[in-house]
């Protein structure tokens, strides 16, 4: 059984209360580099968004993530540990991210379970949660106003046991004064029959 999503994260620079750089700035290559522990969004020299894929981390997930000029629209913990005025909760929310909290690999016995999750938390960074693994990034293609990169992920139970495959395309384009990125997620419960929890 296949699920397909399309998540979108506009990062307008009216949000951000920013105006977009000069027009030639706009005007620049939409570029997508990759490399062994994260990939990079750009248009031209500015930096839209870093995808954060090491195998440390628990899932991937954007940070910083920028609006036109610069301004970074999420705020910087966990990962900037001295970023003045902001509240330290919430460790596992890193910015921007896709995952669930509950999904349920039918006919698999779980060793580790963090209380009150039938199955596996992909949500949460407690002891027992899950983790998506990225296991291969393809190789980008870009042009002048869009750019996208296919990767692919591994949903694994606290011991590493598989029990998803993911697809997840990210879509990088410059709309001349704003950014747009698109995630197309297709999820293969290729290994047991999934069910995903009410969370």
């Amino acid at each position: 059984m296949r699920t397909r999503l399309s998540l979108l994260i506009l990062v307008l620079g009216s949000l951000a209360l920013v105006r977009t750089a000069p027009a030639d700035e706009t005007k620049s290559r939409v570029t997508i580099d990759t490399g062994p522990d994260a990939i990079e969004f750009r248009v031209g020299k500015a930096l839209v968004g870093r995808y954060h894929i090491a195998p440390s981390v628990a899932k991937p997930y954007f940070w910083p993530l920028n609006a036109p000029g610069g301004l970074t629209v999420t705020r910087g913990w966990p990962m900037e540990k001295n970023e003045p005025g902001t509240q330290m909760d919430h460790p596992h929310q890193k910015s921007a991210w896709f995952c669930h909290g509950d999904v349920i690999p039918e006919g698999i016995e779980l060793k580790d379970r963090i209380k009150g999750v039938a199955g596996v938390d992909f949500w949460s960074e407690a002891k027992g949660h899950g983790k998506i693994v990225c296991i291969k990034v393809g190789k980008p293609t870009q042009g002048k106003d869009h750019a996208q990169v296919t990767t692919r992920n591994e949903w694994q139970t606290a011991d590493g046991q598989k029990i998803l495959d993911e697809t997840r395309t990210i879509h990088l384009y410059d709309l001349d004064g704003a950014y747009l990125l698109v995630l197309d997620i297709d999820l293969g419960a290729s290994v047991c029959p999934i069910t995903f929890g009410d969370t």
